[in-house]
C-alpha cells in the first residue's frame, strides 16, 4: 500500500528536524565537565542526553496541521515550520543542557 503524499511530507518533515537536531548535537558533550569521568563516559552521558532532548523538542514542537502537504519543501517556505524548527532547536538546547546537569556536569573546559 502506498504512503499517502501528506504522511510523506510530514515523515521528510521530522527527518529534517531531527536531522538538524542531531547536527547542533555532534560535539560529544565537550564543554561540560564532572569531576572523575573520563571521555568515554562523557561520551556516553551526552550521547543519551542528547537522544532524549531530540525526542523531547519533536515531540514539543511538531505539529503537522502547519504543512499544507501541497510542496516537498514546505518545511522551508512555510513561515511557520521555519517557527517550528527554531523552537525545537531551542528546546533541544534547553532540554539537553537541563539533562547534563541532572548527570552532574557543569558547563565549562573541553
Amino acid at each position: 500500500m502506498p504512503i499517502p503524499f501528506r504522511a510523506t511530507v510530514r515523515l521528510a518533515a521530522a527527518m529534517l528536524l531531527i536531522g538538524g537536531l542531531a547536527a547542533c548535537a555532534s560535539d560529544e558533550g565537550r564543554g561540560w565537565t564532572k569531576a572523575g569521568i573520563d571521555p568515554g563516559q562523557r561520551a556516553a552521558d551526552s550521547r543519551q542526553c542528547k537522544r532524549d532532548a531530540d525526542d523531547y523538542a519533536l515531540r514539543r514542537t511538531h505539529q503537522p496541521d502547519r504543512l499544507d502537504g501541497g510542496a516537498a519543501d514546505a518545511m522551508a517556505t512555510n513561515p511557520m515550520a521555519q517557527v517550528d524548527r527554531a523552537e525545537a532547536r531551542e528546546a533541544y538546547r534547553q532540554y539537553f543542557a537541563e539533562c547534563m546537569r541532572a548527570h552532574g556536569y557543569a558547563r565549562g573546559g573541553s
